[in-house]
């Protein structure tokens, strides 16, 4: 059985998690099991941040917002299924991670759409499955960025 369109998104081809334990004396990290979750993906939310602060003298009254940092935060989203509903394809695999994110704090985020493959390396910051009446059940995976020294949101 296929995956349905509706599953992949719109020229979705591949999105993998793959948690990152900090090496204690080093800091390097190191990857553990990468987990596809492809099939159930409802949305990715990478964004953009920029962090200002306000700095001017003391004789105005103007404030003046400088970039001093910037950033990329990810959101992950897919649909909540038991494995009966979508026959070859597991779930829920953000729920099954928690535990893992807890633990190592670190992942590498990486999808491939419309030929381009992507890269986001971050530490986890949340989950969320919140209940609606209506319509499909999700849970979300938030990861706020990390300095690797690129790029937090790099087109390979």
């Amino acid at each position: 059985m296929a995956v349905p369109l509706w599953a992949v998104g719109r020229h979705l081809t591949l999105v993998q998690i793959t948690p990152l334990t900090a090496q204690a004396n080093t800091g390097v990290l190191i990857p553990g099991t990468t987990v596809v979750i492809t099939g159930l993906v409802d949305g990715l939310e990478p964004e953009e941040t920029v962090t200002h602060e306000e700095i001017s003298p003391i004789t105005t009254t103007r404030e003046n917002q400088v970039p001093i940092m910037y950033g990329t935060r990810m959101r992950v989203v897919e649909i909540l299924t038991s494995q009966a509903s979508l026959y070859n394809v597991r779930g829920p695999q953000l729920l099954l991670l928690k535990s893992t994110f807890i633990a190592t704090n670190y992942a590498l985020i990486q999808w491939t759409h419309g030929g381009n493959t992507n890269s986001f390396y971050g530490s986890y910051e949340r989950m969320s499955a919140p209940w609606q009446g209506k319509g499909k059940k999700i849970v979300s995976a938030s990861f706020l960025p990390i300095d690797n020294g690129l790029d937090n949101w790099a087109y390979s």
